[in-house]
């Protein structure tokens, strides 16, 4: 190995022998506490080589190890639990975006589904278009003829809703 030092010349300096091992990418998990059976079930020969206080220590250390370990489980358990919870308000929010940009219904908007904004948005745009007014009837409103009662007598002529509303209130 060249080193250079201060006065800018290169020397030659033994090297060190490293035992290097093979960093492992971070993990975004916690890891999980293996459980270790093997240090609770320790031979009685080796508890007794270490006296009464010696036993007493190691059970406290046994049973302080098992509560970390609940706890740790525990903190796992409610860490799920929470990373659950923001997932489904994040989809909430989500849902509710697109809802307020393409004008739907709450009912409408209770219906879409999707893992992003662009998916949920692309099935509001389905949703709106195979439930929209339809325009393209077979007979125009204005067209149909007013219904004649079977017996063959005189069409009753349509009325407005200006014309039933009067009614109604004339009693």
């Amino acid at each position: 190995m060249t080193i250079e030092n201060t006065n800018g010349e290169q020397t030659t300096a033994p090297i060190e022998h490293q035992a290097t091992a093979p960093v492992a990418a971070p993990s975004t998990e916690a890891p999980e506490m293996p459980e270790t059976p093997a240090a609770d079930a320790a031979p009685e020969a080796e508890t007794e080589a270490l006296g009464e206080g010696g036993q007493k220590a190691l059970q406290r250390e046994r049973e302080a190890r098992r509560a970390a370990e609940a706890e740790a489980r525990e903190h796992r358990e409610r860490t799920t639990a929470l990373e659950a919870r923001v997932q489904e308000m994040e989809t909430a929010q989500m849902r509710a975006e697109v809802a307020r940009s393409r004008r739907l219904t709450d009912e409408q908007a209770a219906l879409l589904v999707g893992d992003d904004v662009e998916q949920m948005g692309a099935h509001a745009d389905a949703l709106l278009a195979a439930f929209a007014p339809r325009s393209d009837r077979r007979y125009p409103r204005e067209a149909l003829i007013p219904l004649r009662s079977g017996l063959g007598g005189p069409a009753v002529p349509a009325r407005t809703a200006e014309e039933i509303a009067s009614e109604v209130l004339r009693g």
